[in-house]
């Protein structure tokens, strides 16, 4: 209708009976045809992955091939998700921000999904070398900054053992500083420090956090 009226108007005339049958029988569908172009390089791009190496694109290609580098580099497309891993780790259990001299690591790896990381991780002390403060545990890539209130993540315990004293169990938040262990059992969390844990203190479990 967008040619037939611009042909009425500057040529004075309507299309001629032929063309119109032409145009009328073409796919003129605006958005097929975009989707169709767009395709189209990539779908040629496809073809020409899947010839054997010793066949060599026909110069009428390359265009098309150009076009469909193009189209993967532009910026409004979605990124595909980043995942990676899964990778081995060392973590470390500090006390006081301080690793004690021997520690024995089981089983440890951790994935990234996108800024997402999930971390499983299994240690255990052999000594507490006279250290005093918080216990909190490494984590295998830094944690961004919480945007809000005082974690940017999750700890889920799922074994431990080697406790001085009874009677709690588990919870923790992760921070730039790593992973932070509180106990419960009380009318409130209470930050786990050295005089709540043995030499034979262990941990099993899960941190999951932000980069």
């Amino acid at each position: 209708m967008l040619l037939y009226n611009l042909w009425l108007n500057t040529l004075g005339t309507g299309i001629p009976a032929d063309q119109l049958i032409a145009l009328e029988s073409a796919d003129v569908d605006a958005i097929d045809a975009d989707a169709i172009a767009l395709r189209r390089p990539l779908d040629n791009a496809l073809v020409q992955a899947m010839q054997p190496q010793d066949v060599l694109p026909n110069i009428d290609d390359l265009p098309d091939l150009q076009r469909a580098l193009l189209l993967a580099q532009e910026s409004i497309l979605v990124d595909p998700v980043d995942v990676a891993g899964p990778y081995p780790w060392t973590p470390q259990i500090l006390i006081g921000g301080t690793a004690p001299a021997s520690q024995t690591v089981n089983r440890c790896s951790y994935i990234r999904i996108g800024r997402r990381v999930i971390a499983d991780f299994s240690v255990q002390l052999s000594t507490l070398s006279a250290l005093t403060g918080s216990v909190t545990v490494t984590l295998p890539l830094p944690a961004r900054p919480p945007t809000t209130g005082a974690s940017n993540g999750v700890v889920d315990i799922q074994f431990y053992g080697g406790l001085s004293v009874g009677g709690f169990g588990f919870i923790g938040f992760i921070n730039t500083a790593g992973a932070n262990l509180q106990k419960t059992g009380g009318t409130s969390a209470a930050t786990l420090t050295n005089t709540d844990i043995t030499a034979a203190f262990r941990l099993d479990g899960t941190l999951s956090y932000f980069i």
